[in-house]
């Protein structure tokens, strides 16, 4: 089994200054860089909607425990917060009693979030014409289809 994780976060822009959000999602993206174990960290916006997905992916749960460790500090998330209202977020792969018991308890900055998903989801991405489309996999059955054309990354 793969140790793997994703972080899937969904959230509404609630700040009238996008170029600043979009600075501190730079500088956000900029800080996994040099993350051990940070495979990715991209932000998905959609100014018209003001709609943002970020999709992380992480080598393992210390990766990111690491990586939450950082990212605890006021100019990361807490600052990103004062811009954004988190809509859903997903964990996907073996999520640890430890990372649960980060999201249950909050941190004075992150009220206690979602719940997270145990369940392994497998992903195949395919693309045709100018569009990406990803389909998630649970036991062989097509459960989400997410169309990604509307959406560029920054």
């Amino acid at each position: 089994m793969s140790t793997e994780l994703y972080g899937l976060v969904q959230s509404r822009i609630t700040t009238d200054d996008i170029q600043a959000f979009k600075a501190q999602a730079k500088k956000m993206k900029d800080a996994t860089e040099n993350e051990i174990g940070t495979i990715s960290y991209d932000f998905f916006i959609n100014e018209e909607k003001r709609e943002v997905f970020i999709v992380e992916k992480y080598a393992d749960d210390k990766a990111f425990m690491a990586h939450m460790e950082q990212f605890l500090q006021e100019e990361f998330i807490p600052k990103i917060l004062t811009m954004m209202e988190l809509t859903s977020l997903r964990m996907l792969g073996p999520v640890t009693e430890e990372i649960d018991d980060l999201f249950a308890k909050g941190d004075g900055h992150m009220m206690p979030i979602l719940s997270l998903s145990r369940n392994l989801y497998y992903q195949v991405v395919c693309t045709h014409h100018s569009a990406t489309t990803a389909i998630a996999l649970v036991n062989g059955h097509s459960v989400i289809h997410l169309d990604f054309h509307l959406w560029h990354r920054d």
